[in-house]
């Protein structure tokens, strides 16, 4: 027996010899069959993937109402006189002060209007009403639902009430509407008081008016100095110097933020140059408030979160870690009502810890934040 299972590959092998080209296709088949074979016993089974539809939960990135931002450093510097600036583009319609007078922190000292901002209170007016008649649309609704489960929830009959069941299932989705609606009208109220508070430059320090630099009637830009003022005692600024590109993506209508001891306190710009510094760079201005004057020194480096803006209306950012990539392609995963969906997306530059977004998804899109979540998954979304 032995010599026979020693004969056994001789014979084989004789044979190979003797018919090289039948014998080089039949070992190139047998090749592709161990690769094959390979590859099915790589691959994973269906049990052994990740399975979608599961419950998890993230917080998530929505355009339009949550902004990117950077963390800069930023220098504490005590100064005596302050500068006004605008902080949007527009025409001197009031000035409200003068040269030589005592102004106090918080007070308006001018006024500007253009084209784009125009009608705030008309639009205050109309969001007012708009909400108030949602919510007593709301209310009605509400209402009739309790007054339909009511019912059924009392009906011992086990059929039930086709035309009934569809009217509360038509008045839940009509609810959701309307709250979204509602929302949606009180976030672009905030958005319009904020574009109107740019309008009406304001000192954040009191003290006296050393220079006014415009005149009614004048044309001004964004960054244009209004005028100077002299503090009471010297006044607390925080200076961060930002690239080019970085002052390009500044917003000035959303507040700024330094975190001192674990406490957030909100800023807004006195100033931003148009003009670089002797390193390249350009400056940003703030004015700190009195009750936590007693906690930095001057010359003192602390860090300040910036927001930023698209450079283009049909972009967006959105945070670096929600996008995934592979062999070129880029997409992120999206809340649509409670389930993750997968969006390809077109990417640009990288600011810090955001990325730009040229195409590929709405301007309201909830990007999810939780990379552990995957395409079909149930989401419960987490408040920040």
């Amino acid at each position: 027996m032995l010599k026979a299972i020693v004969s056994g590959p001789k014979r084989l092998i004789g044979k190979m010899t003797h018919y090289p080209i039948v014998s080089f296709f039949v070992l190139l088949a047998l090749l592709f069959a161990i690769i094959a074979l390979t590859h099915f016993l790589r691959t994973p089974k269906p049990e052994e993937e990740a399975v979608a539809g599961e419950q998890k939960t993230s917080t998530v990135f929505t355009l339009g109402s949550d902004s990117a931002t950077l963390s800069v450093p930023a220098e504490i510097r005590k100064e005596g006189v302050i500068r006004i600036v605008a902080l949007s583009p527009g025409i001197v319609t009031n000035i409200y002060t003068t040269t030589g007078k005592k102004v106090s922190a918080g007070q308006v000292l001018f006024e500007l209007t253009n084209d784009y901002q125009s009608g705030v209170s008309s639009l205050e007016r109309q969001v007012a009403q708009n909400t108030a008649t949602l919510t007593a649309d709301l209310a009605r609704t509400d209402k009739r639902i309790f007054e339909l489960e009511e019912k059924k929830a009392k009906n011992d009959d086990t059929l039930t009430n086709t035309e009934e069941d569809i009217e509360l299932e038509n008045l839940k989705k009509d609810r959701e509407t309307r709250k979204t609606t509602l929302m949606n009208n009180e976030l672009n109220l905030q958005i319009a008081l904020r574009n109107d508070a740019l309008l009406k430059p304001k000192t954040l320090t009191s003290g006296v008016i050393e220079t006014v630099k415009v005149r009614r009637g004048e044309f001004v830009t964004a960054g244009t100095t209004l005028a100077t003022i002299k503090g009471s005692k010297d006044s607390t600024t925080l200076e961060a110097l930002v690239s080019r590109k970085t002052l390009s993506l500044f917003d000035p209508s959303q507040p700024s933020v330094l975190e001192i001891d674990g406490e957030k306190t909100e800023l807004s710009p006195l100033y931003f140059s148009q003009e670089e510094t002797g390193d390249g760079l350009y400056s940003i201005l703030f004015a700190l408030p009195e009750n936590i004057l007693a906690r930095v020194t001057n010359g003192e480096f602390v860090h300040v979160t910036l927001p930023l803006k698209s450079l283009e209306s049909d972009t967006a950012l959105v945070p670096i870690d929600a996008i995934f990539q592979d062999d070129g392609r880029a997409w992120v995963l999206v809340a649509e009502g409670s389930t993750a969906t997968v969006k390809e997306v077109t990417l640009g530059s990288i600011y810090g810890s955001f990325a730009e977004i040229k195409s590929g998804l709405e301007s309201n899109a909830s990007v999810i934040l939780n990379r552990a979540v995957l395409p079909g998954d149930t989401l419960t979304i987490e408040t920040k």
